[in-house]
């Protein structure tokens, strides 16, 4: 099961007949996790130990007096950009910039929907340069 949206609520918030159609470790297999690991990548969230909590924001959770609201927060978002992701994945599973299928075009922004940005630019880490 993915860490922060199981297969039922991946399912259930699903965007594409597509989603439903899977099965549940497909659907595991194939999107969610990935879709997680894709998430702590490009937000460099750096999780600690656990596998759940940014290690930036670890000690703020555990220690502030409205740290338990954030996590619930953080949770939560977590939750809501893993869907998004995966609806993406599954829509866009060959990671086209841009879709045209008859009179119909579609054009996806790069590699993140607005939406998981929205969400995640908040608890982001900071950039990492790689040279």
């Amino acid at each position: 099961m993915g860490v922060f949206a199981s297969e039922a609520e991946v399912k259930a918030a699903a965007l594409s007949p597509q989603v439903t159609a899977l099965s549940d470790t497909v659907l595991e297999d194939m999107y969610i996790i990935p879709a997680e690991r894709q998430l702590e990548e490009t937000f460099n969230l750096q999780f600690a130990s656990d596998g759940i909590v940014p290690s930036v924001w670890e000690q703020y959770f555990d220690n502030a007096v409205d740290g338990a609201e954030k996590k619930t927060e953080y949770l939560r978002d977590m939750k809501l950009a893993t869907i998004w992701l995966v609806n993406r994945m599954v829509i866009n599973p060959h990671d086209f910039k841009a879709q045209s299928m008859g009179s119909a075009s579609s054009t996806f922004g790069i590699r993140m929907p607005a939406q998981v940005k929205s969400l995640l630019r908040r608890w982001s880490g900071h950039r990492v340069l790689f040279r």
